[in-house]
């Protein structure tokens, strides 16, 4: 009698080990794609750091500092220390009904240093009482500023008052303040 009982557990037995083994072997797969690191980024002969991963036509939305950026590219490029992005629109409002925006064929962001980089850039400020509209050969602004740094030849242009200002460098920020440097020329013309 006690070898039909063992022929009677062998397969109850027999499914319970199979169901372990297969839920053991689940979980350590679970534990396995829960537990991967951050790839580290390759770095190539030349020196340069590789790209880890690509991403075509990105909108994204944050709230920063009291303020909401809007960001959309047609490509952007991420390795782990910057990232770059190509054909880029950014849009920054606060809640005093300011307004930037920025169109750039290409925008470098560096995380070690927090700072945005953008090549070419047009755009505009918007606030309470002046409308600018800007282009630069480039544009920085770094984490903390107030403004954006304009450089490489720049043209600020306020079409409510008439005026128009152009330089080599200078800054503005979300309050319309804009101070050029270096060889700056004002046109003015009844609006």
């Amino acid at each position: 009698m006690s070898g039909k009982i063992e022929r009677r557990l062998f397969l109850p037995i027999l499914l319970i080990v199979v169901i372990l083994s297969l839920g053991g072997g689940f979980v350590w797969m679970v534990r396995q794609d829960l537990a991967l690191q951050r790839p580290q980024a390759a770095i190539s002969v030349d020196g340069e750091e590789e790209i880890l991963v690509t991403v075509e036509r990105i909108d994204v939305e944050r709230e920063m500092d009291g303020r909401l950026w809007h960001l959309s590219a047609e490509r952007l490029e991420r390795s782990q220390a910057w990232a770059k992005g190509h054909q880029v629109d950014i849009t920054l409002a606060d809640e005093e009904g300011r307004r930037w925006t920025f169109s750039s064929p290409v925008a470098d962001y560096r995380d070690d240093l927090g700072e945005i980089r953008l090549q070419s850039p047009e755009g505009s400020v918007d606030g309470e009482g002046y409308a600018l509209t800007w282009a630069a050969g480039e544009a920085n602004w770094i984490q903390g500023d107030q403004g954006w740094t304009l450089s490489r030849g720049l043209a600020i242009e306020d079409s409510l008052r008439g005026i128009r200002l152009e330089g080599q460098q200078g800054f503005f920020d979300i309050n319309g303040v804009v101070v050029l440097r270096e060889e700056a020329q004002l046109f003015w013309q009844r609006p």
